[in-house]
Order: structure tokens, then C-alpha cells, then sequence
């Protein structure tokens, strides 16, 4: 139970986020009541949402709910088209967001067409073209046949509104082709010029009607200034300078607003430290440091987190010390004695009244097998070895006393039935083989312990 078999450290720490402050905050909100009205007075939506450094760019594509943030789909269900939204604040991801809901309408999720790609020397021969094309075809010429002319097969083929919904990069041309293919009807032939040629599309089918909103979004994080985290750099900086124990560190937390953490059995297999991203010098430190050395500050995380660490206690390979698990053996060594005390009262009963003379709980316990370990609500503890003993007792006698996990025990079997289920050798194939897989993953942590290998992977994360 207390071996281990990679050296692990405990650490405590004084983790400090920078957050935005109040100042920043009433910047970032005027820029962002500035988007709102110019949105509302129907401002070039496309251009606000640039000029506000949005992080979901505007492309005029109308999209299903599930291609929108979850607190923008939340807030377009209950506006009305043409609607823009005051600044509002999301928790979740710390952003501020506007929102102009510019349309909503039931549009296929599903669409099937077929098209000729239609080029020439120039743009004037290939629009030619393709209104001759264009032009047969709504006279009544097969598609297909056109298609194999061109060299082409105009196999019919889906476009779903996964396909492109999430793309944050749509061009000109794309937005043009798609906005066709959404809006055409089934049956519905198009000349569609593009900047490379022409292409003649043809609707055949249109499927799953869901609603699809054409949304202008600003959402934008809600970040501290350069100034903001100078002031909290200096204070942390400060507070790591003038504490150089750990004991000092403890000492002094409160009067510079910080709380010491604690973290047990770090392991150098580990990506990070106490979660925080950008931690990999901070864990070479942690595992070339001595017990009640004290690091320099880490600037770590998204580059919002200032860090200093103190190594506590080296674990190295092998048993713990008694310090470290006297508690779990205390209660190991108190479950021991209470059984001796326990089984000393239940000397030379021979039979369930005998025990309840002497002060035993009766109950009955149903459906017990060899198989789970039963649960005993007298005692609410598991208890596999009592499983174990009513597997191996005849009915009817009774058994020594039993060492459980809640209780010492005396049974008697009242009743015993075996299930007649017919051997199942597919079934206990399965089986065997799970108990193979596990027994080999047990015997390769053995040759990994005795290979003496040495997990440097911190290093390198």
C-alpha cells in the first residue's frame, strides 16, 4: 500500500491571476457600446465587427444554432430580426459581446446538386460559355450529357451546413457559391460567376429545413492593460523579494493579499503545475530543488499568472516514511484491535441467539455470490472476505468468526440455490482473455520497475 515507485515532491505555492481592472474594463465597455450603435444604426456590419477586433469575424453566412457560442445562441432565441443587443457580459469565457440578429429564416441543412466547372482563356470567353451552357440546360438538354462534354461527370453530390458553418475564413467567391446552393429550390439551375471562370449548379434536393440566423457578433475578451499587469508584476515581485523562506512567505501572504497552497506528490510525468499552463521551467525547478528551497517568481499560464514555489518534501523510490501515512496505519492498526475485542465477545457462541446475547446485531443479507462483494447494511461496509467465507461454509452450519472491513462477523447459511445457466464457452473465452490482457499489464509495470527505467518527462513538456 506505501511503496511507490517514482520519486514524487510536495510543494506549496502562492498562485496570483491578473485580471482586468476596473479602468480597463470601462475602456473596453466604451468600445464596445460604440459597436453597439453603430450596429443598431445599421452600420456595415462586417466593418464594425472588424474595427471592434472581434474574435468571431463577421461572414454573412446564415448558420445553425450549434455553429454559434453558447451564449449567443442562447440570446438569438429570443430576438426579434433586425434586434442589436447592449453590451453583455459572459462569465464563462470572460468576454464582453454585442450581438445583431440581421436575419432568421428556415433554410435546409441539407442540400443536393450536381455541377459544371466552366473556364476559358478569359473571363469574357468563359461567361460565354457558360450561358450556353446555362442556356441548353434550361432548354432541356440532360445535365449529365453537358457534364461529359466538358469532360466532367456532374455526379450529384450533399452539402451540409457542418460542411462550412464553422469557417471563420469564408472569401468572396465561397460566400457567393454557398449563399446559391442555400437559397436555390430543388430543381433551380444557376450561372454563378466566380474570379477563376463560371459554375453551372443545379439544386436536386433540399432536406431538414432548421432555422439558420444571419448574426453579427463581438465578443471580445476581457483583458487587463499593459499597465494593469506591470502594477500586479511589481507587487508580486515585491512580495517574492522580501520572503525568501517559506516561512516568510506564509507569514507575509495576507498583508500582500496572497494565500499559500498546498500541492502533495507531484509527479515528473506531469505536464503542468497546480494547472497551470507554461509551467515547464517551474517543474524542472520543482525536481532539481532541495526540501525548503524557495523558486524565483514564474511568469506562466496564458501569460496571466505570476507563480513562486517552495519544495516542501522529496518522496524518493520506494516505502513511505511513517510521517506521511501514520494516519491510514493508525487506522489499519485500530481496525485490528477493535476485531480482537469483537471476536473476544463472540468466544464460544454455537449458535446466531448465542451472539445476540452478546450484544451481536441479527440481520439477513439475500443474494449474496461468490462473484461481488456483498454489502452489509448493519455495518454499511463492503465486505468481500464475508463473501469469500459463505462461498466455502455448508448451509446450515455456522462459521467462525469472520475479520470485515465494518465488523467482526458470525453467519449461518439458510438457504443456498445454484443458478442453472448452461456453460457459455464464447462468453468465458472473453473472459479469460480480459484476465490475460490484465495480467499482462500488471507484468509489464513489473519489467518497467526492474528495467530501472527513469521518467524524464517534464523536461520536455
Amino acid at each position: 500500500m506505501f511503496k511507490q515507485t517514482i520519486e514524487t515532491r510536495d510543494i506549496k505555492y502562492v498562485a496570483f491571476q491578473v485580471v482586468a481592472s476596473a479602468a480597463d474594463r470601462a475602456e473596453l465597455m466604451k468600445t464596445m457600446n460604440e459597436a453597439s450603435q453603430k450596429l443598431e444604426s445599421g452600420a456595415v456590419a462586417s466593418e464594425v465587427v472588424r474595427k471592434a477586433q472581434s474574435q468571431l469575424p463577421y461572414v454573412g453566412l446564415p448558420v445553425t444554432r450549434q455553429a454559434l457560442p453558447t451564449d449567443i445562441a442562447a440570446k438569438v432565441d429570443s430576438m426579434a430580426v433586425g434586434q442589436t443587443t447592449k453590451p453583455f457580459e459572459t462569465q464563462r469565457d470572460n468576454t464582453l459581446n454585442v450581438v445583431k440578429l440581421i436575419s432568421k429564416q428556415q433554410m435546409p441543412d441539407s442540400v443536393e446538386f450536381r455541377m459544371i466547372q466552366v473556364g476559358a482563356e478569359t473571363a469574357e470567353a468563359a461567361q460565354k460559355r457558360a450561358d450556353s451552357i446555362y442556356t441548353a440546360i434550361r432548354g432541356g438538354v440532360a445535365f449529365d450529357s453537358i457534364a461529359k462534354k466538358y469532360g466532367q461527370t456532374g455526379d450529384k453530390q450533399w452539402l451540409t451546413s457542418a460542411q462550412y458553418q464553422n469557417s471563420t475564413n469564408i472569401d468572396a467567391d465561397s460566400k457567393e457559391y454557398l449563399t446559391a446552393l442555400t437559397t436555390m429550390a430543388s430543381g433551380d439551375v444557376k450561372n454563378i460567376k466566380l474570379t477563376q471562370g463560371n459554375l453551372i449548379v443545379q439544386v436536386t434536393d433540399r432536406r431538414n429545413f432548421v432555422d439558420k440566423f444571419d448574426v453579427a457578433i463581438i465578443k471580445h475578451t476581457i483583458d487587463f492593460s499593459k499597465g494593469t499587469y506591470s502594477e500586479a508584476y511589481n507587487k508580486f515581485s515585491q512580495y517574492v523579494s522580501e520572503n525568501k523562506t517559506l516561512a516568510d512567505l506564509e507569514k507575509n501572504a495576507e498583508k500582500f493579499g496572497f494565500r499559500v497552497m498546498e500541492r502533495q506528490d507531484i509527479m515528473n510525468s506531469e505536464h503542468n503545475v497546480v494547472g497551470l499552463r507554461a509551467t515547464r521551467e517551474t517543474m524542472k525547478w520543482i525536481f532539481d530543488a532541495k526540501e525548503g528551497e524557495v523558486s524565483p517568481l514564474y511568469e506562466c499560464g496564458n501569460n496571466d499568472n505570476l507563480l513562486v514555489v517552495a519544495l516542501t518534501k522529496i518522496h524518493p523510490v520506494g516505502y513511505r516514511d511513517l510521517d506521511g501515512v501514520k494516519d491510514m496505519l493508525k487506522q489499519e492498526v485500530m481496525r485490528d484491535k477493535k476485531f480482537e475485542l469483537l471476536a473476544k465477545k463472540l468466544e464460544g457462541v454455537k449458535a446466531i441467539a448465542d451472539a445476540q446475547k452478546a450484544g451481536a446485531k441479527v440481520d439477513s443479507v439475500n443474494q449474496i455470490t461468490f462473484g461481488a462483494p456483498v454489502f452489509v447494511e448493519a455495518t454499511g461496509a463492503s465486505e468481500p472476505a464475508l463473501s469469500g467465507a459463505v462461498s466455502a461454509l455448508e448451509k446450515g452450519k455456522l462459521s467462525k468468526v469472520i475479520k470485515g472491513n465494518g465488523g467482526a462477523y458470525i453467519f449461518q447459511i439458510i438457504a443456498q440455490n445454484t443458478h442453472d445457466e448452461k456453460f457459455d464457452a464464447k462468453a468465458q473465452e472473453q473472459q479469460l482473455r480480459q484476465q490475460a490482457m490484465q495480467a499482462a499489464g500488471r507484468f509489464m509495470q513489473e519489467l518497467y520497475q526492474k528495467a530501472g527505467v527513469v521518467d524524464n518527462r517534464y523536461l520536455f513538456f
